[in-house]
């Protein structure tokens, strides 16, 4: 039996997760961009992943590899700002430089620097319809 391969942008999610981690600086004001704020930051709502995995299963795709990623290509900077936005706060504090990251977290800073952009074009062109397009249909449920 095949099975698909799935890469997976940051989850976003109401409960948790990487989400309750950006929120909290922003909440305090101190929320900024990481490094140049340029880097692509692919990015899957829960509800929405969960219906891929599903969706493939019930569609019998099987041995393919798949982004599991919103439609919307958006770069850190465009991320925080949205985040801000949202929670009815300024982004007044500077980017986080991109060598405190380094310091901090040595070569993992790459996977908060480095970014990728990544097309959820294939899942698609097979039919799935995603229920948050953009990060900012996500705030909009969240933060109502």
């Amino acid at each position: 039996m095949d099975f698909n391969l799935l890469r997976l942008g940051v989850v976003i999610s109401p409960r948790g997760g990487a989400l309750e981690k950006m929120i909290t600086p922003v909440k305090y004001f101190v929320g900024s961009p990481i490094g140049t704020g340029r880097q692509y930051m692919p990015w899957i709502e829960i509800s929405d992943l969960a219906q891929i995995f599903l969706f493939l299963i019930e569609n019998q795709k099987s041995g393919e590899i798949y982004n599991a990623v919103a439609p919307e290509h958006i770069n850190n900077r465009q991320f925080t700002q949205s985040l801000a936005k949202a929670l009815k706060r300024p982004m007044i504090a500077p980017a986080v430089p991109e060598c405190l990251l380094r310091i901090l977290f040595g070569e993992m800073a790459d996977i908060l620097t480095k970014g990728s952009r990544v097309s959820s074009e294939k899942l698609l062109n097979l039919g799935f319809r995603f229920q948050y397009n953009t990060i900012g249909e996500v705030f909009k449920a969240y933060f109502r």
